[in-house]
C-alpha cells in the first residue's frame, strides 16, 4: 500500500486542467482555439506539458451545455474557458467555485453573467463583444446599404438568453428610423432556408441575431439568404466568409 507521502506527491505533479466548454463544432472555432493555445504557449503553458486541455463541444446544441458543463465539475477541471452567453450562464449553474472565463459574451450584465463589466464578482470573467449595445449600429450600416429600407425582418433564436435583448435594441433604433419590424425564430435550423425564402416580398431586409447554433451553421443561413436574394447584416465579418 502506498505510504501517504507517495500519494501526496502523485497529487502535486497532477497538471492543472483547462476544460473548454465549445459552443460550436472544432471546425468552426478551429482558428479560435489555434490562438488560444497560441498565447497559452507564449505565457509558457503548453498542453500536455504544463497543462492539460480537455475539450468538449455542443455542437451548436445548447440544449446539451448544462451536461458538458456538468462534466467538467463533475471531473474536477480547474478552470473553465467558453465563450457565448448560453455556455457561460451552463457553467456558472453548474459551479460557483471554479473559475469561470468567457472569451465574448453579447451583454454579460444585461443577462446576469456578472455584476458589472469593471467589477465581474462571483467566479465569472470575460470580455463583452457589444452585441447588444451594437445592434442600432448595424441597422444603420443595413440601412445604408438598403437605402429604401422600410421593412426589416429579425430573425433569431428567441430561446437563446441574449437574442430578446438584442431584439429590443433593433426594434427601439428601427422605430427611430421609421422602419416597421417583424421578428422570426429561428431555433429549428432547419427552418431557416425556408423561413428566409418565405420573407421575399414580405421584408426589405433581414437582421440575422448572433447565437452559437447560428455561428455553427451559418452556411445555412448564408445560403438561404443569398439564394432569396436578401440583403442581410450579421454581427461577424466570418458570418460571410466562407
Amino acid at each position: 500500500m502506498p505510504s501517504k507521502k507517495s500519494v501526496a506527491g502523485r497529487k502535486s505533479t497532477k497538471r492543472p486542467t483547462i476544460g473548454f466548454l465549445g459552443a460550436t463544432t472544432p471546425e468552426i472555432w478551429g482558428e479560435f482555439v489555434k490562438a488560444f493555445e497560441r498565447r497559452l504557449r507564449q505565457l509558457g503553458w503548453q498542453d500536455g506539458k504544463t497543462i492539460a486541455i480537455d475539450y468538449r463541444w455542443a455542437k451548436g446544441k445548447p440544449a446539451a451545455y448544462a451536461s458538458l458543463a456538468k462534466a467538467f465539475v463533475r471531473d474536477g477541471v480547474d478552470i473553465i474557458v467558453t465563450s457565448g452567453t448560453g455556455p457561460t450562464q451552463a457553467a456558472k449553474k453548474a459551479t460557483k467555485k471554479i473559475p469561470l472565463v468567457f472569451a465574448a459574451a453579447g451583454d454579460p450584465v444585461g443577462t446576469d453573467l456578472v455584476k458589472s463589466l469593471k467589477r465581474p464578482g462571483q467566479n465569472v470573467t470575460g470580455q463583452s463583444n457589444g452585441q447588444t449595445e451594437l445592434a442600432g449600429k448595424r441597422l444603420g450600416q443595413l440601412r445604408k446599404m438598403v437605402p429604401g429600407l422600410k421593412r426589416l425582418a429579425i430573425v433569431g433564436n428567441l430561446s437563446s438568453p441574449n437574442v430578446p435583448l438584442e431584439i429590443a435594441e433593433i426594434k427601439r433604433h428601427a422605430r427611430q428610423l421609421g422602419i416597421t419590424t417583424t421578428v422570426h425564430d429561428s431555433a429549428q435550423i432547419h427552418r431557416i432556408e425556408p423561413l428566409i425564402k418565405q420573407l421575399q416580398g414580405e421584408a426589405d431586409a433581414v437582421f440575422v441575431c448572433t447565437e452559437p447554433s447560428k455561428t455553427t451553421y451559418q452556411k445555412i443561413v448564408h445560403r438561404g439568404a443569398m439564394s432569396a436574394g436578401m440583403p442581410t447584416i450579421h454581427a461577424f465579418r466570418d458570418y460571410v466568409e466562407w
